[in-house]
């Protein structure tokens, strides 16, 4: 009895661990499009849970929804802190109790698993608009540059015009002096 219920605690920390490798799986692989790779990650969840056929997951993200809506007490959440505010929380749940029968619905185990994919969640989307502001920063001091260099050639062209054109209104000047006759 023991050997299998030792068994079972096995099959279920392999699970888990399965679980987190895909999750870091998909974010080695994923191309910096944030909605698709949250997407991506409801989908892996649930295979880290107990029952992983009957489990939802919900990620709620600012205004962004993923996955399946969970209205249902059997549910266990975390929440998403992105630079230590909370921004949105991930939900598992179970549409029916019915399916643990003698087991327990959730194990403690799994409360500890959704913390850490909350927090690697968070990680990466902290990450993501980290790289997001650096590209609209490095946009800004390439157009900045460019404007620098766009006055440096206007202000090179504006002397290389005043030049001959102060010494035409020199010349000018002095005809207008010296030159008696209005012809």
């Amino acid at each position: 009895m023991e050997t299998r219920v030792n068994q079972r605690r096995l099959a279920e920390r392999v699970k888990e661990l399965s679980c987190l490798y895909a999750i870091a799986r998909i974010a080695q692989t994923h191309d910096g499009d944030l909605p698709m790779f949250l997407q991506r990650v409801v989908e892996a969840i649930p295979q880290g849970w107990q029952f992983p056929e009957a489990a939802v997951v919900h990620v709620q993200l600012d205004d962004q929804e993923f996955g399946m809506s969970v209205n249902s007490d059997l549910a266990m959440r975390a929440s998403l802190l992105v630079e230590k505010l909370v921004r949105g929380t991930i939900t598992v749940a179970y549409r029916d109790a019915r399916i643990a029968e003698e087991e327990p619905l959730f194990l403690p185990e799994e409360e500890l698993l959704l913390d850490k994919i909350a927090a690697d969640l968070s990680l990466i989307v902290e990450r993501h608009e980290r790289r997001e502001r650096q590209a609209l920063l490095e946009a800004r001091m390439r157009s900045n540059d460019r404007l620098t260099v766009l006055a440096e050639i206007t202000a090179g062209i504006a002397h290389e015009l005043n030049t001959p054109l102060g010494n035409v209104l020199g010349y000018a000047e002095l005809l207008k002096e010296n030159e008696t006759e209005p012809e």
